[in-house]
């Protein structure tokens, strides 16, 4: 059976990628290759130093990706890879054609639905501390139980210390966004906060940046990279997880659009074309994520609330599925798109005006004409700025061609 296609990662020590991997694709599942090896680590990095098999211990440290069966020749005379879980200690010997279970945990342990370390997890966990996350990522997808020792060790202070020292914000945030991805995201987070790990994950103390309000993330925080004041979230989605511009952009547009947002979900059905159409382009591009923040904040709040029960979570998705669904049978979601057709050298022109401050307003008053009457051409718009100049104007500081100020 020939691969779907084969690939190759170097190694690159700048983003913490110390192995080179190989990998294939067949039948639509990726199969990762790596050299047989053993780790041995220093107390200060997760950077492993490489050395040959020696021994049953390297069956516990080193791992291979989850649930998949490390294929083994005995002929080469190499013992298995080193493991750092046990749910991913089972091998296929080729000769023989048996599974081989080295730890004795490798069967007993996934039909518990139970996730350990093999080696004791202060130790697995200080060799190289991204297995903290690694492991937390594996339970949540495989809804399995994280063993408590290995719960204990994640709060450890200096495993926390570790997770921070040891690991570059970038391999983090690849971490969560891989949780993010994943079948049960909430577990993952619900871990995190679960083991006290929020703080290393989502708001470490980052040079020049201000600790942020872990307990109430929408708290608007000065950074003084920009020395303006952007939600702690948008924050923490940028330098402590070294998500892109976009992505922290959208987060910081949820708390500055959240009053809107809620106004469109709830009194949708009254608005006319023309306030949903002004209200879509302030949300812009990103308003489907937005509205999807919002949903998950109302939810949260109702998980607060004690006596809040799932009939009130189900009316608080049905009422975002109904908007959702009203904005797609209207028309309107890409209504973020929508662009003016007057052009303000244009409009300046038929108002024997300077162009100045003045043309914005006015731009807005003629696009909110044109979303309430989407039938019209540009000659018709310009035909409506002619009737309706002075009431346009009214309230707007002008300066006249070969005149002076006007208001």
């Amino acid at each position: 059976m020939e691969p779907e296609r084969v690939s190759k990662v170097k190694s690159n020590p700048t983003k913490s990628k110390h192995l080179e991997t190989a990998g294939i694709n067949i039948l639509e599942l990726k199969i990762d290759f790596v050299n047989p090896r053993s780790e041995l680590y220093s107390g200060d990095g997760r950077i492993p130093h490489i050395v040959c098999f020696t021994a049953p211990l390297t069956l516990s440290r080193e791992g291979i990706d989850l649930m998949a069966l490390g294929i083994r020749n005995p002929i080469a005379r190499c013992p298995p890879p080193q493991l750092y879980y046990d749910i991913n200690t089972l091998f296929y010997d080729l000769h023989t054609e048996q599974v081989e279970d080295f730890t004795g945990l490798g069967l007993q342990d996934p039909a518990d639905r139970l996730i350990r370390t093999p080696l004791p997890p202060q130790e697995t966990f200080a060799d190289d501390p991204l297995r903290v996350l690694r492991l937390i990522r594996f339970a949540s997808r495989l809804r399995f139980t994280i063993a408590p020792e290995a719960k204990a060790a994640m709060k450890l202070p200096e495993i926390k210390f570790a997770l921070k020292a040891k690991i570059s914000r970038e391999r983090v945030g690849a971490r969560i966004g891989e949780m993010s991805r994943a079948y049960n995201p909430q577990a993952s987070l619900s871990l995190i906060y679960e083991v006290d790990l929020y703080k290393e994950v989502f708001a470490p103390q980052i040079r020049d940046l201000p600790v942020l309000p872990v307990q109430d993330m929408k708290i608007a925080e000065t950074s003084c990279a920009t020395s303006l004041r952007t939600p702690a979230a948008a924050i923490a989605i940028k330098e402590a997880l070294r998500c892109s511009n976009v992505e922290s952009k959208i987060i910081g547009k949820v708390f500055v659009n959240w009053n809107v947002i809620q106004n469109m979900v709830i009194n949708f059905d009254h608005w006319s074309r023309c306030r949903i159409g002004v209200d879509m382009r302030t949300l812009g591009a990103g308003w489907k994520n937005q509205v999807g923040a919002c949903l998950s904040f109302e939810l949260i709040d109702l998980r607060k609330n004690a006596r809040s029960d799932e009939v009130e979570a189900r009316g608080v998705m049905d009422k975002y599925e109904t908007f959702l669904k009203a904005i797609a049978e209207e028309g309107s979601e890409g209504a973020f798109r929508f662009k003016s057709l007057m052009k303000g050298n244009v409009i300046a022109a038929e108002c024997t005006l300077i162009p100045g401050a003045w043309m914005k307003p006015l731009i807005e008053k003629s696009l909110k004409h044109q979303l309430e009457n989407p039938q019209k051409g540009k000659d018709e718009l310009l035909q409506w700025v002619r009737r309706n100049r002075q009431a346009l104007l009214d309230g707007l500081e002008y300066v006249g061609v070969g005149m002076g100020k006007g208001k």
